[in-house]
């Protein structure tokens, strides 16, 4: 697999062929993703990052939004934080949750939107899509394929002093068989 000039982990995913097959009675057919009805457009790097602001900020919403008038109150936001809290055993650090709602309530109003939740999460969770340079993805491909040839030796050195214990050798010789195809696998994509 060549990674070119779009090195993004989902580019090297969206280049990976898909193949769906499907079964009605004794008939079988395939269909590669190139004849996929309806697909939806790939999405950018921006939009992907708009919808999981968008998603995390409307969870948060439902989640503190008690009477339900589409704005989250400092008691709202704060009785959500306590009750996450607790659902993870742990200890509601009031501290921690007043630096956060300062954060999605800079101008002291006392309530916010989905909007301000969203502007809030941008800096409290600062994320972007990180792409891999060609000399990353080696390095990642190259420390994949050292671990797969140790993996596959020592899982022979344990068929050598295991031999006398048929179902453990069955078991190790299936894992061998996985780790050599998936070294067949990277010589494929050299």
């Amino acid at each position: 697999m060549i990674v070119g000039s779009d090195n993004s982990v989902r580019s090297v995913f969206n280049a990976m062929p898909r193949v769906a097959v499907s079964v009605f009675g004794e008939e079988k057919y395939e269909k590669t993703s190139g004849e996929a009805a309806n697909a939806l457009p790939a999405k950018s790097d921006d939009q992907l990052l708009a919808d999981l602001y968008d998603r995390t900020a409307q969870q948060t919403l439902d989640d503190a939004d008690i009477d339900g008038d589409g704005m989250m109150s400092k008691d709202e936001y704060m009785a959500a934080q306590k009750r996450l809290a607790d659902a993870d055993n742990r200890i509601f650090d009031i501290d921690a949750a007043e630096d956060r709602w300062s954060t999605f309530d800079p101008a002291g109003k006392g309530a916010i939107d989905k909007d301000e939740i969203i502007e809030g999460l941008k800096i409290l969770l600062p994320l972007k899509v990180g792409h891999l340079d060609a000399d990353m993805v080696e390095r990642i491909r190259a420390q994949a394929l050292e671990a797969s040839k140790e993996t596959l030796q020592n899982f022979q050195d344990a068929i050598d002093v295991e031999s006398k214990k048929p179902a453990m050798s069955e078991t190790i010789k299936t894992t061998i068989a996985a780790q050599a195809s998936l070294l067949s696998l990277y010589d494929e994509f050299k």
